[in-house]
């Protein structure tokens, strides 16, 4: 029996393995075709895009999440059964099972870490081209537009003193 908790349990974190590998590359070639249309066709498509991709992103969020969630119960689901049934087998392995049942949890724990992690860097990516693209259209950026609202108010300062 612990050999098949252990396959399923490889199998449910190669499926979330999987999961966030296809989710990541789709919300970098979503990204990449946000970016090439926003060059194309202008700013309304742009934010269109801008927008599906926040939306993928909360969704794909969201699917990991559930996964984690669902591996994790379906691991818990497992437990109760095994436990249920077999009461005294438990108490005899406990040992043997403690160890592995931490290294399952510590197995999710690295999984999610590394899904946030591709996130991440899938919204630094993405944000990048997105800075990228609104400068090419001419969006100045908060930095700048901080710049020229400092210089309003000193020339507002300017003139004030000269009337």
């Amino acid at each position: 029996m612990g050999h098949q908790a252990a396959l399923k349990e490889k199998l449910a974190d190669n499926h979330a393995a999987q999961f966030i590998r296809e989710s990541g590359n789709q919300i970098w070639l979503a990204g990449l075709g946000a970016y090439a249309r926003a060059g194309e066709e202008g700013r309304e498509i742009f934010e269109t895009l801008v927008a599906q991709g926040e939306e993928l992103e909360s969704r794909t969020r969201d699917e990991i999440i559930r996964q984690v969630k669902a591996t994790e119960e379906t691991f818990g689901a497992l437990k109760e059964k095994a436990g249920a049934g077999l009461e005294k087998v438990r108490d005899r392995y406990e040992e043997k099972l403690a160890p592995v049942l931490e290294r399952a949890r510590a197995e999710a724990g690295r999984a999610r870490e590394k899904a946030e992690t591709a996130l991440e860097r899938v919204e630094r990516v993405f944000d990048t081209r997105v800075s990228g693209a609104l400068a090419r259209l001419g969006v100045p950026s908060a930095t700048a537009v901080s710049e020229l609202n400092r210089k309003l108010d000193e020339l507002e300062a300017r003139i004030q003193r000269l009337e």
